[in-house]
Formats: structure tokens, sequence, C-alpha cells
């Protein structure tokens, strides 16, 4: 039997539950990133800082890249979760979280940051580790307000 992947696209409740976790989940990543982490780090994660290193702009694009991360967090990345668990795997809320968070977390510092000049991971110094929380913790508010909202098991 010929099998093949039909493209399918969330329905309007779906999205809505996607962009609502993904718009907590920024929040979340924002008191993580610009309140906890530079208590413990000495500063802020700047994932705009990033944007602009790996797309060579100059420090006028930084409140346009701010922009950029926000617009990734709130739809591209609630996007990416739901098409994991629609074609690939369905883990239930933590295992859903904790897959998208360290997907995030990878694509920023193990495939951008390189992209951008930086070492793979930032060479885990203490700042990349924070920012692997940070993504998990993204990762689990985006997934379980999405359960919560969309009541997918």
């Amino acid at each position: 039997m010929n099998q093949t992947l039909a493209l399918r696209i969330p329905e309007p409740r779906v999205l809505g539950a996607l962009v609502a976790g993904g718009i907590a989940a920024d929040l979340a990543w924002e008191v993580w990133a610009r309140v906890v982490t530079p208590v413990f780090v000495g500063g802020p994660l700047q994932p705009a800082a990033l944007i602009l290193s790996l797309f060579r702009l100059p420090g006028d694009y930084y409140p346009h890249a701010e922009v950029l991360h926000l617009m990734t967090g709130a739809l591209f990345y609630p996007l990416i979760m739901w098409a994991i668990r629609a074609y690939i795997y369905r883990g239930g809320r933590v295992v859903d979280g904790i897959i998208i968070g360290l997907f995030t977390w990878f694509l920023a510092l193990g495939v951008f940051a390189p992209l951008a000049g930086l070492p793979f991971m930032l060479g885990f110094i203490k700042l990349a580790w924070f920012s692997g929380i940070g993504h998990l913790a993204y990762g689990l508010v985006l997934s379980f307000v999405f359960h919560a909202l969309a009541r997918e098991r």
C-alpha cells in the first residue's frame, strides 16, 4: 500500500491553544532570561543578540530581532511542537514540553550559535546551561497551557 504524508494544519481551536501556550511560554522565558539568569550569571540571556550575529546585522536592528524572537516563541515553535505531535510522537504534557524545550535549546545554541560564529552550545559555559533551563521551562509552559486549552492528553 502506498502511503503518503498528508499535510494537515491545526484547526482554529488548536491553533488558538498553541498561540496562547506560546505567549505564556514566552513570558516565562523572558522572566527567566531577564530576571533570574542575571542574578546567577551576571547578565541576561540575549537571544536578539544571537539573531543579530546570525544575520550579521548592526545593533540598530536589535528591536527587530527581539520581535522576531518573540514571534518565534509565540507562533513558530508552538507549530513545530504541534507538527512533532501530529507526525512523529505524542508524549503527553511533560514529554512534549521536554522535547520542544530541548529542540529549541539545541536549535539556538547547537545550530544557530555556530552559524553565527560562536562555539557549539557556547562551549557549555554557565550561560548555556541557564539557556537550557530557560528553554525547558519554555517548552513545559507551552505544553501545559496547550494541553489545558486544547484538552488534549
